[in-house]
């Protein structure tokens, strides 16, 4: 026994000439530039460390640890940082000294731990592992003759049964150097669960009673029905063959409640006090709901609109839309040209007054460009060829015009309004709302400056009775014209199709209240899944399972399919403009009327007084 001993103490004289190097060298592997030992109290060799680091432009520090050694100070948020324990003192306050460094998270992917000792059996029996997982980074390094041995420790989760996991990583000799045999990546090794339970929670809120919770979520008959939890549940499912999970699955009914003392129930409410592991449901990522968990990453896009049919554009200058400016004043400049020169033409004609030669030569063009004839023809040839020019122009004017009116007419733009709560406020469509949880939560904590003026313009003014009406209802008002419904894309779209004719799916609008943004999986704080989850769900997105599964679960949106082309009736709006020129027009005859007959009555007074 006294030779053992003896051998062993060798043994360690030996190591300790040359642990320096090999602790340089372990580090310079693992690429850390912030380094804290704790060793034995050998000043000497720990300035020799501290000076070998420096030279490598690594920061060390070897401060002594005692019983009032506040492991705050090795917190990092960003930085990876090294740690070095020396297991081989005997130092009292190491069993404190472990177990403060667990209950402060310290064994998660940020830290590099190094423990030196004389045995694995010595050391694995003074390590705390209710934190570790299978992002811990920890390597137990005995001695052998002419260097050491590495292993591999983590634990899955101690909490769920899991047990501590030692695995031989390599060795480091003094004259080859560090050997590292093992290596596949950390997630790959450890990918194992051997079956360990992990509890999913997940939100449904109309799933029968006599209908098992797997058979609902693989319900697809119904799947616009909680469908955010149907479409996780699959994906909950190849995370779990992925690890070897054995899926522990139960169901809330609310996403996140508040209760009477302020405590949070539903599904974040039971993940933050532990009764959960992992969100079978999307949830919102807000500061709100960062006190409750810790994100995994986005696994759902989410949205909400208010849908509405539009109207088709009513043009007030219909008669004067077919032609620009530009080409009005042509050809008003073309007219008065012609006229003129069909003026000089009929002077041939032996027409008794030049008033009368110029008024025939106006009325005459009018009337052609309006394909009202003329009840002039010239008898001279140059008279005639310009009324065959005048009737070649009016023809291709006319045309261009009348085309114009009927492909305006077939080809109306719609009334569309921007993607913009205030410009529906201030509409006058009447609004209303699917009675869902997230619209009410929404409205009360937005600080959106539209989702502001929406409430404070339109909903608050509002009666309960007309706020919410049930899905179906509400969608057929909106083929009434003039209302504008909220509710769920996903719910909508599919009744949309059976109750909504073509010529309306085309005039359809939407206005988001939710944007298109990210809902994600949850894990409880320091939770030993979530790098692990955050794998396994970025592997699940990249193979395409996750876009697969969306697709399925998601509702198409209703095509437009412009089967035939409508005319929608002329409106008064529209005419104004032709009516206002008739009745000006009309009002002028009158007055000319008028004035004709005082004038022949005058004239005629006149001849008399002088034929008497």
């Amino acid at each position: 026994m006294l030779l053992k001993c003896l051998l062993v103490l060798k043994l360690i004289t030996i190591c300790l000439s040359y642990e320096n190097e090999f602790i340089v060298d372990y580090y310079k592997h693992k690429e850390i530039s912030r380094i804290v030992g704790f060793f034995c109290g050998n000043t000497t060799r720990m300035f020799k460390l501290i000076n070998k680091f420096n030279n490598l432009e690594i920061s060390a520090a070897m401060p002594l640890l005692t019983m009032d050694f506040n492991v705050e100070k090795l917190k990092t948020s960003y930085w990876k940082i090294g740690i070095i324990l020396d297991l081989r003192c005997q130092n009292k306050n190491f069993a404190g000294f472990m177990s403060e460094t667990a209950g402060h998270y310290t064994y998660t992917n940020l830290y590099n731990w190094l423990i030196l000792g004389e045995s694995l059996d010595s050391v694995l029996p003074r390590l705390n592992d209710s934190t570790y997982s299978v992002v811990t980074d920890l390597v137990i390094a005995t001695p052998i003759l002419d260097g050491y041995v590495l292993h591999d420790v983590y634990n899955p989760s101690k909490y769920h049964g899991g047990s501590l996991n030692v695995t031989e990583l390599g060795d480091w000799h003094r004259s080859s150097g560090l050997n590292i045999t093992l290596t596949h990546s950390k997630f790959n090794r450890r990918a194992n669960y051997h079956g360990m339970i992990l509890r999913v929670l997940t939100v449904t809120q109309f799933k029968p009673n006599n209908t098992r919770l797997e058979d609902y979520l693989e319900d697809y008959s119904n799947k616009s029905i909680d469908l955010m939890s149907k479409f996780v549940y699959p994906l909950m499912q190849h995370l779990c063959d992925i690890f070897n999970f054995t899926m522990d699955l139960s169901t809330d009914f609310y996403w996140d409640e508040i209760a009477e003392n302020g405590s949070h129930t539903g599904m974040m409410g039971m993940l933050n006090r532990g009764f959960a592991d992992i969100t079978g449901s999307p949830g919102a990522i807000n500061q709100k709901r960062f006190p409750l968990g810790e994100l995994v990453m986005p696994i759902w896009n989410f949205r909400t609109c208010f849908f509405f049919l539009s109207s088709p554009l009513r043009s007030t200058n219909e008669l004067l839309q077919p032609f620009s400016t530009g080409s009005w004043y042509a050809t008003g400049a073309l007219t008065i040209l012609i006229a003129l020169i069909l003026s000089i033409s009929l002077a041939f004609e032996k027409i008794d007054h030049w008033i009368r030669q110029y008024g025939i030569a106006l009325f005459s063009t009018i009337c052609i460009l309006c394909q009202q004839g003329s009840s002039v023809i010239p008898n001279f040839l140059t008279g005639r060829l310009v009324f065959l020019q005048l009737l070649f122009f009016s023809l291709l004017i006319f045309n261009y015009y009348s085309a114009c009116i009927v492909s305006v007419r077939l080809n109306q733009p719609l009334d569309k309004i921007n993607d913009s709560l205030n410009e529906l406020a201030e509409s006058n469509m009447d609004i209303a709302a699917e009675r869902i949880v997230y619209y009410d939560y929404l409205l009360e904590t937005s600080t959106d400056w539209e989702v502001q003026m929406l409430k404070e313009k339109r909903w608050s003014k509002m009666s309960d009775a007309k706020k919410y009406l049930p899905l179906e209802e509400g969608l057929k008002r909106i083929t009434r014209g003039g209302f504008a419904y909220h509710c769920d894309p996903n719910r909508g779209y599919p009744l949309m199709e059976k109750l909504f004719t073509s010529e309306m799916i085309c005039r359809l609008s939407e206005v988001h209240l939710y944007h298109p943004q990210g809902l994600g999986a949850w894990v409880g704080h320091h939770s030993p899944f979530r790098e692990i989850a955050r794998v396994g769900l970025a592997k699940i997105n990249d193979m395409g399972l996750r876009k697969r599964q969306a697709i399925r679960w998601s509702a198409r949106k209703p095509i437009c399919v412009n089967v035939q082309q409508t005319v929608n009736s002329v409106t008064f709006t529209e005419i104004k403009a032709a009516i206002f020129l008739l009745l000006l027009g009309v009002m002028l005859s009158l007055i000319i009327c008028l004035l004709e007959n005082i004038i022949y009555n005058w004239n005629t007074k006149k001849r008399y007084e002088r034929d008497n």
